[in-house]
């Protein structure tokens, strides 16, 4: 694969070479971000709404048109209803497929009349470990790296007995998967997603072609099912969904199926991060950025660059990582108590831990502590506006600049549109 970047770091041009074919496709984007065209062996282009909602998607002049209710949910496609949802925002009928979900609000099961029902399993960690069907198949999953605990490692298939064994490379990334009788080598693009599967003689087993948003468009060997997906996650044969990052994505129309009301509550990094059901800011090509930024700013960090990991030569801090400790988890600052409970013999030996540790000699700041990543909710007002619904007030060059929404409270938005758009703010002013 070779790839060619934009002036603003953003994949512009990709070229997939296999044994037989060698395709390009190139990129063009959005002011706002979002992936307008992708043009190649299979033209795709894109168009917002001024949410920035997909509302059609043209596929070799193929157009699918959405349409969405006033949370931005999608609810149906051209003139036909197609997704339901309930009153906490999960997806609960998908066309003819009813979903149904748990106490923590995973997929339980899905049912469609006379072609199937689907049973999905979880452990505490929120990791899928079995899809079993009506019909007796069953997929187990399991995790057998405790470095990394969220990578699936082995398929087994209890019906013949048989399992397959998934291995990756540094970077989390599919390379192989093999069995008691063969090994397949895995090529996979940017962000993970498997594009191809070859034998030890270099033959091409299996070849996958994906729409940006990951729908399945072209499958050489349907019959052989890969447990790893689109950019790493796990696909569902029954509904296409995908299972990925522990949540169900639907790769057809580009968003989560169940929204992310606990991120949402308790970090805001990104304005675009209020659009719960929207999948990476509608950029599915580039890779996701995490939002922790991994500064350089002590002696450990740097030695990681160079490939020393002190937790690691450490035998305690490695070992600690290994074991699993089941514990309740708060992401809330506001509802987790400021100190915990621990015995002052475990505060002793984590300190002279720390300390022998500790590769500098210049001690940590206990005062203050910089923030490596930006949350916006204490910038954001829960307050109704002075002016009441459907008007915004902003500053443009020293003036203000009034929004509207169009129909709601028509009269006050005249009112203040009237009266103060385009008018000086005091700041401007200047005494002399």
């Amino acid at each position: 694969m070779e790839l060619e970047y934009d002036v603003r770091s953003r994949i512009s041009s990709m070229k997939i070479h296999t044994s037989r074919t060698t395709t390009t496709e190139h990129i063009t984007y959005s002011a706002d971000g979002h992936v307008l065209e992708v043009l190649g062996e299979n033209e795709w282009k894109f168009v917002y709404d001024e949410n920035g909602n997909i509302i059609s998607i043209m596929d070799k002049g193929r157009k699918l048109t959405l349409g969405y209710d006033s949370g931005d949910r999608v609810v149906q496609v051209a003139d036909v209803e197609l997704n339901g949802y309930d009153a906490r925002g999960f997806v609960v009928r998908r066309g003819e497929t009813k979903l149904r979900y748990n106490e923590l609000g995973q997929l339980s099961s899905a049912t469609e009349n006379e072609r199937f029902t689907a049973w999905y399993r979880y452990d505490d960690r929120g990791r899928l470990i079995a899809i079993h069907n009506a019909q007796g198949v069953t997929y187990q999953l399991l995790y057998a790296d405790p470095m990394r605990p969220d990578l699936v490692t082995h398929l087994h298939f209890p019906s013949n007995g048989r399992t397959f064994r998934y291995l990756y490379d540094e970077k989390n990334v599919l390379v192989a998967m093999e069995t008691t009788e063969l090994r397949i080598y895995v090529a996979t693009d940017q962000n993970g997603s498997p594009l191809a599967f070859f034998d030890t003689n270099g033959n091409i087993v299996k070849e996958i072609r994906r729409s940006p948003f990951g729908h399945l468009a072209i499958d050489t060997n349907p019959d052989f099912f890969v447990v790893v997906g689109y950019q790493g996650g796990i696909p569902d044969p029954h509904t296409n969904f995908l299972y990925l990052r522990k949540r169900w994505y639907d790769p057809l129309f580009g968003q989560w199926i169940t929204p992310d009301w606990e991120r949402l509550a308790n970090q805001l990094t990104s304005p675009t991060d209020i659009f719960i059901y929207r999948f990476q800011n509608n950029d599915p090509i580039n890779p996701l950025r995490g939002q922790t930024v991994n500064y350089m700013t002590d002696l450990s960090s740097w030695l990681k660059l160079y490939g020393y990991d002190v937790e690691n030569i450490l035998g305690s801090a490695y070992t600690k990582k290994i074991v699993y400790q089941p514990a309740a988890k708060v992401t809330s600052p506001q509802l987790a108590p400021d100190f915990g409970v621990m015995s002052g013999l475990q505060c002793i030996i984590d300190k002279v831990s720390e300390k022998f540790s500790a590769l500098g000699f210049v001690p940590q700041p206990l005062l203050k502590m910089e923030a490596r990543t930006r949350n916006l909710l204490p910038r954001v007002a829960y307050r109704r506006s002075v002016f009441g619904e459907g008007v915004l007030i902003s500053r443009a060059n020293g003036r203000a600049l009034i929004s509207v929404v169009e129909g709601v409270n028509t009269v006050v938005q005249d009112v203040v549109t009237s009266v103060f758009n385009n008018t000086l703010s005091r700041s401007s002013f200047h005494s002399t």
